[in-house]
């Protein structure tokens, strides 16, 4: 997360950032987008890393992230998007993706009570990483594709949402109060 942040500040990504169409129409940081169209705080570094990767300029940042959500996880800092992490990571073949992909499925394999000898208070099955380890390994189109068409259906229901003036000058504060926040 901190590298993303960090990659934020840099001249050539800030001009970028701001051709990057956004998920309510218009253009900017796609922080703002995002934050418009999360379910969790944790879906928030996998999705946003996983919209930077649709550019290649970006993806170093965005691997940095994703490759930090799955270590985490395997480390016993579970993580609920660690798969989508994973699966982006595999659909981009980043960098050392292939070890990481043989870690989470060992680590998917481990039962469901102890994560790494921690008791996660979310009580995760592991069955949904179990899946989806084997199909990434499989390179099965329907589950390397999953995390992109459903950031394109979030983009696609967000295209006509608008915020007013006053709550997006709200939210472009908060992002840099959260950014710098050490």
């Amino acid at each position: 997360m901190r590298a993303l942040l960090a990659h934020l500040d840099t001249p050539e990504v800030s001009e970028k950032r701001q051709q990057l169409p956004c998920s309510h129409g218009g253009y900017g940081t796609t922080y703002v987008s995002s934050v418009l169209d999360i379910y969790s705080p944790d879906s928030l570094p996998p999705n946003e890393a996983t919209r930077w990767c649709r550019v290649p300029a970006l993806r170093p940042a965005a691997y940095s992230v994703l490759t930090e959500v799955v270590e985490d996880t395997l480390a016993g800092q579970y993580w609920n998007s660690a798969i989508f992490a994973m699966t982006t990571l595999s659909k981009y073949n980043a960098p050392g993706c292939s070890d990481l992909l043989k870690r989470f499925h060992a680590f998917s394999m481990q039962p469901a009570k102890s994560i790494n000898g921690a008791q996660h208070p979310g009580r995760p099955t592991l069955a949904q990483e179990k899946q989806h380890a084997k199909e990434l390994t499989a390179r099965k189109h329907q589950t390397l594709n999953a995390v992109e068409q459903l950031l394109n259906e979030r983009d696609a229901a967000c295209k006509n949402a608008t915020l007013e003036e006053d709550h997006q000058n709200w939210l472009k504060r908060f992002l840099v109060i959260a950014r710098d926040y050490q």
